[in-house]
């Protein structure tokens, strides 16, 4: 044999390719899918870079100097899976809504001076979120009294990460050795990374006398003690979700035996799209068309900021097996704000069925109505030249 052995069958096929052509300078990629029915699509996904310093008279930011390539894999604050994610790959098949996402954003105090708590906010057009920090507290635990919660400390910023919102693991012994099984390990299924969870049984093995509490809150809906005492509260934060996490994972599908004998490896027949949407549920929204006013409050040193989206004009050109060539335009499906650089990445995909019969798409800027009107003229003259 000249190649490798031992290979797995490829029972998911795919289609032709079409002739792929780029005509603007952004990091872009085509490649395929397939949705639950098992129907192949095509998909383009380009990823778009700007200033959020700079902008025109309208308050639209202007695209940065450099662009950002596309990102192959999910990346992360720190370790991979025990940090929060800093953005997940681009190359998600379809995202039904746009993902709001607000990487390294960072709390300060209104008037730069040391607070105990604070609200903080952000709106894209209708949108807005709301939210609440505070400064580094316990939850102390007693035999008598059972969880008290100090006061917050004073502080100047807090880092709006899913490590200091509600959640957390907890393992017993906390170290163990290389492939062995610790006796206990529970997590928060809509946080591991999190911080106060603290279940009974782990309480008794560690016997801790404090754990930190969450510094994020639910705007509106304080921490408190009884929440601590029944190990609930809401995930709160910015940023992307994890994929494992709940409610995300639960959109997933089932992956069972009858999936493994009958459907591997396409997906579940209850897949759910929804599910490549890495934003909290409450930052999902339709897919913006330019032009949507953005007030960041609490989340700059100097304080407010405001902005406006740009308009992007991608769209491909679809050169049909048969028929006219069609126009497609790209929707926006990620906004990843990062207020470390001040850059807004701007994610933009179209999905194209297979059974269109594409031969070949072309990527670029054009003019539709220009377009229309040049080709609507064409055929006029046409006419009359005949």
């Amino acid at each position: 044999m000249n190649g490798p052995d031992n290979l797995l069958d490829a029972p998911a096929a795919g289609v032709p390719l079409p002739r792929v052509r780029n005509h603007t300078a952004f990091p872009s990629q085509y490649y395929q899918m397939a949705d639950v029915q098992d129907q192949v699509f095509h998909v383009m996904v380009s990823r778009l870079t700007y200033n959020m310093r700079q902008a025109d008279a309208e308050g639209i930011i202007q695209l940065a100097r450099h662009q950002h390539p596309l990102v192959e894999a999910d990346q992360f604050y720190g370790e991979p899976n025990t940090s929060a994610i800093l953005q997940e790959s681009d190359f998600a098949p379809y995202k039904p809504r746009c993902d709001l996402l607000f990487n390294h954003a960072v709390a300060h105090t209104p008037d730069g001076k040391p607070q105990q708590r604070w609200a903080v906010g952000v709106r894209v057009g209708d949108w807005i979120k709301k939210l609440t920090v505070t400064g580094p507290r316990l939850m102390e635990r007693s035999l008598l009294a059972g969880w008290t919660l100090t006061e917050p400390k004073p502080v100047l910023s807090v880092p709006i990460r899913y490590e200091h919102a509600w959640g957390g693991t907890c393992q017993w012994p906390r170290q163990t050795q290389p492939d062995a099984e610790p006796e206990l390990l529970e997590r928060d299924a809509h946080n591991p990374i999190g911080c106060g969870y603290a279940p009974a049984a782990w309480i008794k093995k560690s016997r801790v006398a404090d754990v930190d509490a969450p510094a994020i809150e639910s705007f509106g809906r304080p921490f408190t003690v009884s929440d601590a005492l029944r190990q609930r509260y809401p995930v709160v934060g910015l940023g992307a979700v994890g994929r494992h996490w709940q409610p995300r994972i639960a959109l997933a599908g089932t992956y069972d035996q009858d999936w493994k004998a009958k459907r591997w490896p396409r997906l579940p027949l209850d897949f759910d799209f929804g599910y490549w949407n890495c934003a909290p549920e409450d930052q999902q929204i339709d897919y913006p068309t330019g032009g949507e006013q953005v007030v960041l409050f609490g989340l700059h040193p100097q304080g407010e900021m405001r902005f406006r989206l740009p308009r992007p004009e991608l769209k491909l050109l679809l050169h049909l097996e048969a028929g006219v060539p069609l126009f497609k335009p790209l929707v926006t499906d990620t906004l990843i704000f990062d207020l470390k650089a001040f850059e807004l990445t701007m994610v933009q995909r179209a999905l194209v069925s297979a059974s269109a019969g594409v031969a070949a798409m072309e990527l670029g800027t054009w003019d539709i109505e220009a377009a229309r009107k040049a080709n609507a003229l064409a055929l006029q003259e046409n006419a009359h030249g005949h």
